[in-house]
């Protein structure tokens, strides 16, 4: 068990909330010895009455939630019990009245110490882009006070309670092979009808996602065409005149014609 908080005595509107579902147990405990979820016993869900008022807890598969209206007569003890020191966060909240004095308390309130847990807080990527891999969440130390989370280094929490990333599955397709095409190479002819080429491969992804070259035969689908005809767009149309002739003596205007 960890002590996250401690709830002053005659706080009202209690409200404690796990942020998202975990293997962790939340757990409260006044000094009568009354409690919830404390001693290694896990209660099941209902109203309790302890600190001098009732107490709902609510568990809905792993997520968890306490609330009270209050107000309390002793101070509220607010642990979280750790399986697989797997915790992502709790919210806590309550209402104090402002002329409350500190000698109506039968004990006195201690500041609230930071409490700091390993979390996972996130996924990497995939190690691979085909044919099976793994991803691996990653562990973070994290330093909650005040309903606060913040990210802290590693070195904060202590390294034997470390907990091992989980692992899942991840691109399980398998790779495969796949024709890549070049680029057309220009057309042959600067003028009326041409070819134009391409290089066309066979390429293998690997696993890291790398493309090599590899025989034709492992491309399944149809090959694309390396070859396709083309036509140079260059040609230009011009009037030429031939030499003048000359009919009885005189001369005629030369003959056009649309080359």
């Amino acid at each position: 068990y960890i002590e996250a908080a401690v709830i002053p005595a005659g706080a009202r509107r209690i409200r404690v909330v796990e942020d998202k579902p975990a293997h962790s147990f939340l757990a409260l405990k006044d000094s009568s010895k009354r409690s919830i979820n404390s001693d290694w016993k896990i209660e099941l869900p209902g109203e309790f009455q302890i600190a001098g008022t009732t107490v709902r807890y609510v568990r809905r598969g792993l997520w968890e939630k306490f609330s009270a209206k209050g107000p309390t007569t002793v101070p509220l003890h607010l642990m979280v019990l750790l399986f697989h020191d797997q915790n992502y966060g709790i919210h806590y909240e309550y209402t104090i009245p402002v002329n409350q004095s500190t000698e109506n308390q039968s004990e006195p309130t201690k500041p609230q110490d930071a409490l700091f847990l390993w979390t996972h807080s996130g996924w990497e990527g995939c190690s691979v882009q085909c044919g099976g891999g793994e991803r691996r969440t990653i562990v973070s130390c994290t330093r909650i006070v005040n309903k606060t989370t913040t990210l802290v280094n590693d070195s904060d929490c202590p390294q034997a309670s470390r907990p091992e990333p989980q692992v899942r599955r991840c691109n399980s397709h398998p790779c495969q092979s796949r024709w890549v095409a070049g680029q057309w190479s220009p057309c042959s002819a600067t003028c009326e009808k041409g070819l134009q080429h391409r290089e066309v491969t066979c390429m293998y992804q690997l696993q890291n996602g790398t493309h090599v070259t590899t025989r034709p035969l492992y491309c399944s689908e149809p090959r694309p065409t390396p070859v396709q005809s083309c036509e140079g767009q260059d040609c230009l149309s011009i009037w030429e005149a031939s030499e003048w002739s000359e009919v009885g003596g005189r001369s005629v205007e030369p003959l056009l014609s649309d080359l």
